[in-house]
């Protein structure tokens, strides 16, 4: 299983807002490079939830693009997954589902999914996760919660983080 946000599909300007985690010549150079660093770890049957803001494209390539990407893919909606992907049939049966808000055990650990940062979610006080995007991040900030940004800026490897490891990485910081 695993979790990104932020791809940004097709937006020069996020090269220029991000130029340490993007030090592209442009998009269609950014694109490939998701799109290779993806599938070099995703494979077709694993689950990949995206937390909002896929492209900034024309929905026919954004699709052809999804379609490119290995694994189950499902979408949390971010502020710029707009109605002109969402009014199109073809862009959302990309993803197994879509929802604004998404709350769901996985590995034995409920987790709140959404794609604004949010101080309070439900079972916080009972060890849940809320994991998010919109800040592209570099994750620099060690918080002493289970809350972490998940945008593919913030990556190690400009992919899609690994659930497990991203449960073990959060529960060493709680040790420190």
């Amino acid at each position: 299983m695993y979790i990104t946000s932020d791809l940004h599909f097709y937006h020069k300007n996020i090269i220029k807002y991000c130029p340490k985690s993007r030090p592209f010549s442009c998009e269609e150079e950014m694109n490939e490079i998701i799109v290779k660093n993806w599938n070099d770890k995703i494979g077709k049957n694993d689950s990949v939830y995206i937390l909002g803001d896929v492209s900034f494209g024309k929905p026919s390539a954004t699709i052809q693009l999804l379609n490119r990407l290995n694994g189950r893919k499902k979408l949390i909606v971010g502020n710029h997954d707009t109605d002109k992907y969402l009014s199109e049939d073809d862009f959302c049966s990309c993803f197994e589902w879509m929802k604004v808000y998404n709350i769901e055990k996985i590995l034995g650990k409920y987790v709140v999914m959404f794609h604004y940062p949010i101080l309070e979610w439900d079972k916080k006080h009972y060890g849940s996760y809320h994991f998010f995007g919109h800040c592209h991040s570099t994750n620099k900030d060690k918080l002493s919660c289970r809350r972490f940004d998940v945008g593919i800026d913030g990556s190690p490897d400009f992919a899609p983080y690994n659930m497990e490891s991203l449960f073990e990485e959060i529960e060493k910081r709680m040790t420190r």
